[in-house]
Order: structure tokens, then sequence, then C-alpha cells
């Protein structure tokens, strides 16, 4: 069975805000039996120039599927993240702000 976003999101339609001197980042989590949206998502990296990918997998005590995406000196898209809160495939995310070191 093929497991899609429910939610409706497009990549590179909005603005985020710089945010220079930080990597803002997203660890989002998925039912190992939804891995098509590891697929989907690596395909919006093609869009996403600001993004980048620091790893990706299946958790060790759950079995999930996972990812962790950064946005190089600016904030994480505003509209993927109501995509997250909505969307009932993703069991659970949280974001993070990195200082860069010089």
């Amino acid at each position: 069975m093929a497991h899609r976003f429910e939610t409706e999101y497009r990549p590179g339609l909005t603005e985020t805000e710089d945010d220079p001197g930080f990597n803002n980042g997203v660890f989002l989590a998925w039912d190992a039996n939804a891995n098509e949206i590891l697929s989907t998502i690596l395909g919006w990296l093609e869009i996403w120039q600001e993004v980048a990918l620091v790893d990706y997998g299946v958790s060790d005590k759950l079995g999930q599927g996972y990812i962790l995406l950064e946005w190089e000196e600016c904030n994480v898209d505003p509209a993927f993240l109501d995509v997250l809160k909505r969307e009932p495939l993703i069991v659970d995310f949280t974001t993070y702000t990195r200082e860069l070191e010089d």
C-alpha cells in the first residue's frame, strides 16, 4: 500500500526568514510502513535550495522512519511545519536551532 502525505504541500512557495549565523532544523518520524514519505521529502530537496539533508533512517527502538533536515541560515518553512502538525502519517516531529561556528 502506498503511503503519501494526505495534506497538500508544495515546497518553495513560502518565503523563509533569514537567520544569519544559525541553522534551524526539523526531526520528523513516521510509521515504518509509510516509507514513501521519505522519497517524497527527498524529492523536495531538489526544490529546497536552502535545506540540507543531515540524516535519515529507521529508529532503533520503535522502528519508525525518520529524517533530519536543516534550513541553512534561515528559519524552517512555516507551511512545512503546518503540514507536519496536521499530517496523520507523521507520528512526531521537533524543531531546533543550532548556532554555526566561525
